[in-house]
């Protein structure tokens, strides 16, 4: 449902911008300030990394009107319940490939543990002990994948960091045109394909949307690549350097506090 008098598009990112590192809200009232800007013609949708079902709680929690770029710009969809369009170049098998070439890369780091699928939104949930390392692929992406872990009940920026290389260097070894990379946030790993990324996403909406003025707010590197597209680009306080270092505003505020503050106190001012 597209709100009357439609002139602005906010895209947000999810992990560290809408939520925090709990994958909850930081604050509680972030809906209400939403609501009151769609009424006044803004519309709300997501640029994330994250599946098409991973993503229905948090568009329900924020009523967000869409539309969504997911799997790092893998797909689109032109908000709830919309169809879903598959981006051009993406490679098939990706969360069978990466499913591979993480198991064998911890055999190769030596590390005894086999890599499952999972529904990994919901480890912060899980009770995994103090002993054992685990590994887990999101089971809902088809167009992309991410892995998660465990170690001794907590995650590691370092392993991830190590399992990612040693997941390249074997994408490298055998010709296969995929990327590992690790993030801070979280702690994860994603594989991603050359070309295709947020920025993909948001071509394909600029072009539909020409006439509309275009925003993003995140927090990762990721929304760095979007600087080109996009009329208006924001940071929350927690915001790696680079994003900050281009971003029209950093708020002063973290994760879904930040987003209010800009929302309440930047976006009509810019």
């Amino acid at each position: 449902m597209e709100p009357s008098n439609f002139n602005t598009l906010v895209f947000l990112d999810i992990d560290g911008t809408l939520l925090g590192i709990d994958q909850k809200p930081t604050i509680p009232d972030l809906g209400a300030t939403i609501s009151k800007l769609q009424s006044k013609g803004v519309r709300f949708g997501l640029n994330s990394n994250r599946a098409y079902e991973d993503v229905l709680g948090i568009v329900g929690m924020f009523n967000l009107d869409g539309p969504f770029i997911l799997e790092n710009g893998a797909l689109f969809v032109d908000g709830p319940g919309g169809k879903i369009v598959v981006s051009e170049g993406v490679i098939q098998d990706i969360p069978k490939i990466a499913f591979e070439v993480t198991k064998q890369a911890l055999e190769n780091m030596g590390i005894e543990s086999t890599p499952v699928f999972s529904d990994t939104v919901e480890l912060n949930e899980k009770d995994f002990g103090k002993n054992g390392t685990y590994v887990f692929l999101n089971k809902n992406r088809k167009y992309s994948a991410s892995i998660h872990h465990r170690i001794d009940g907590k995650s590691s920026f370092d392993f991830a960091q190590k399992l990612a290389k040693q997941m390249q260097k074997s994408f490298d070894d055998e010709g296969c045109k995929l990327i590992a990379l690790s993030h801070n946030h979280g702690h994860t790993i994603t594989i991603e394909i050359p070309n295709i990324n947020k920025a993909t996403g948001l071509a394909f909406f600029k072009t539909k949307y020409s006439n509309i003025r275009l925003v993003a707010i995140g927090d990762d590197m990721s929304e760095v690549i979007l600087r080109p597209q996009i009329d208006l680009l924001f940071a929350v306080a927690n915001a790696d350097l680079e994003l900050k270092q281009v971003a029209d505003h950093t708020s002063l505020f973290e994760a879904t506090a930040g987003v209010k503050d800009i929302l309440e106190n930047h976006l009509q001012k810019k």
